[in-house]
């Protein structure tokens, strides 16, 4: 078959809309403009996902394989996409490590991803706290309870990653090295940049992650540099958002983060914030206006209807839809913090940023290069929403983040993975 074979691990149903089905799509419709491409999705979810096989795309579940290498040897892809991170990410390890045993190269996307530093305590209890969580977001039916959910599927994971090491003969001390890498993994959020877990080729969001890498240990001719294909769609429509001057009270857009789910706030510290504001937007509902949109498939729907219902507000919340059209008819956006890409998006198309830093952890970026309105307090978001919008945008600076962070912003960093994917194929 004169087609090319790539294999995709993914925690979440290939046709949801996340961070990774966007890239990844974006990425595949452009090698498709090139060569045949048959797309192999692997997904590892805590209940066994449908097989679905298509013309250029099959879906495989991970539970129909006990290892990694038979799932290597079953599809025999001719590219493999998983994490540089080594234990932590168990799935992903074990099909690099897989795939280089069978000499298939593997490709990882590496965005610039600051976790922000949460002090180490908090951060290993609310991981210890989600581990005894029975529902998942990523589970297609969010109301669906699994007792122990999160627990069960983490050590479910461990024991593919061991039968994984086992069946590719590394030994004990080996192997017990990496479960101590992964228990570590579990108290930090801090995950150290380590060569020792580099795949064939990495892409880079932008030029500042080149350095750092080189420095670790990673090999300057696995590095490509080609913006971050999530944003190019934006980058190329941002051009057409209308910036219509609207007639009436402002519409403004909260836009979450799975801050409860990544472990960086607590569930009673984000209930608390998003009652507060909600309660101010309920008094000044002749002011201003208040739509949430939610991650797609990170976050629990029913725990934001359960907030706002307890305030007795119409407040709706979105969980579907394209950011961008959230977006357009917005005149100013509510984020967590600047780690997320629809923190991004909301930037690129220059919308007035309020950051809830209320727990006045450490300095965000968009603050720090005065991109963003800090509010530490929800009872004072109407004012730092009036501020944001009486600033307005710095354009200098905007276009100076975009060049920095997405290295460029002219919608074609898919074209670019494409072309690194096939150069990889072609040495």
């Amino acid at each position: 078959n004169n087609y090319l074979k790539i294999l995709i691990p993914i925690h979440i149903a290939p046709n949801n809309l996340s961070f990774q089905t966007i890239y990844f799509n974006n990425v595949i419709k452009a090698l498709k403009k090139k060569i045949d491409v048959k797309i192999f999705w692997v997904t590892y979810m805590p209940n066994k996902f449908e097989s679905k096989k298509e013309k250029d795309s099959e879906i495989l579940d991970i539970h129909d394989f006990k290892n990694a290498l038979e799932i290597i040897e079953k599809i025999k892809p001719n590219i493999v996409f998983a994490y540089t991170g080594g234990p932590q990410g168990q799935i992903h390890y074990s099909l690099s490590l897989a795939s280089k045993r069978c000499n298939v190269p593997v490709v990882s996307l590496m965005t610039v991803d600051r976790l922000i530093d949460v002090k180490r305590f908090k951060y290993l209890k609310s991981n210890i706290s989600r581990f005894f969580e029975s529902s998942i977001p990523t589970i297609t039916n969010e109301n669906k309870k699994i007792f122990f959910g999160k627990g069960r599927f983490f050590i479910y994971k461990t024991l593919f990653m061991i039968n994984t090491l086992r069946v590719l003969k590394k030994n004990y001390v080996f192997i017990l090295n990496d479960l101590f890498n992964l228990i570590k993994a579990f108290s930090s959020t801090i995950h150290s940049l380590n060569a020792e877990y580099s795949n064939t080729l990495h892409v880079l969001d932008n030029e500042g992650m080149v350095k750092p890498l080189i420095k670790a240990g990673f090999d300057e001719k696995s590095l490509v540099v080609t913006g971050n294909p999530l944003y190019d769609k934006k980058l190329k429509k941002i051009k057409e958002v209308s910036h219509i001057e609207r007639n009436g009270i402002p519409q403004i857009l909260l836009i979450t983060s799975p801050v409860v789910e990544h472990g960086t706030w607590t569930k009673q510290e984000r209930d608390e914030a998003v009652k507060g504001m909600v309660k101010q937007f309920l008094e000044h509902s002749n002011e201003m206006n208040l739509k949430i949109k939610i991650h797609p498939s990170h976050e629990n729907l029913s725990e934001y209807e359960k907030i706002v219902n307890e305030e007795n507000s119409s407040i709706i919340i979105y969980r579907e839809g394209d950011i961008l059209d959230f977006l357009n008819q917005c005149d100013a956006v509510i984020i967590y913090d600047s780690e997320t890409t629809a923190s991004i998006s909301a930037l690129i198309a220059r919308k007035p940023i309020v950051i809830c830093n209320f727990q006045n952890s450490k300095k965000d970026r968009f603050l720090e290069k005065g991109l963003a309105i800090e509010c530490t307090n929800p009872k004072k978001i109407i004012d730092a929403i009036k501020k944001s919008i009486l600033i307005g945008i710095d354009e200098n600076r905007i276009q100076g983040f975009v060049k920095k962070e997405l290295f460029k912003d002219d919608g074609m960093s898919s074209e670019r993975v494409a072309n690194a994917i096939l150069k990889l194929i072609h040495k």
